[in-house]
């Protein structure tokens, strides 16, 4: 399934994001997934005004002159399919909280966007078990992967 998602960042920021999608991409291809794309789509300029320095007498506010930034933002757009290996999609991942805070809170369940995840997941008794090795210990995530046939795992980040 491919989607694409649109984003606003910083112009300097750019020449770090391409390279790491690249290092993604080169991961990719060694399993066979496609490739991560970016497409910049715009661009704009932002120009910030602030004060140099502030300092506060007698309750009002005195500034020592200005100081004009110039922001240059590139609007860029990532296209990519979720990735797909051996017939296994990636779904979510389940984000564990500390021992101690399980009995008041729930995990965090990351999904991809689209994905219907089943309330199976959310139950915290099984929550670390991964249905790969049948290893039930303590995990900071574990991830849910979808088969092309229908069936759904949890899985460990080791199995993964």
């Amino acid at each position: 399934m491919q989607t694409s998602k649109e984003y606003e960042i910083l112009k300097h920021h750019l020449p770090r994001l391409q390279s790491e999608i690249a290092t993604l991409n080169k991961r990719a291809a060694k399993i066979g997934c496609s490739p991560i794309l970016i497409e910049t789509v715009g661009e704009r300029t932002e120009t910030l005004i602030r004060p140099s320095q502030a300092y506060e007498q007698s309750g009002q506010i005195f500034k020592t002159g200005e100081l004009e930034e110039v922001l240059i933002f590139v609007k860029i757009r990532v296209v990519g399919e979720t990735p797909k290996f051996q017939g296994w999609t990636f779904a979510a991942t389940i984000q564990h909280l500390p021992a101690t805070q399980q009995s008041t809170a729930f995990d965090i369940i990351r999904a991809v966007p689209g994905m219907e995840i089943p309330t199976q997941y959310r139950d915290a008794k099984r929550s670390q078990v991964c249905d790969h090795c049948q290893t039930n210990r303590y995990r900071k995530d574990t991830f849910i992967v979808r088969h092309d046939d229908g069936t759904w795992k949890q899985v460990g980040r080791q199995c993964l």
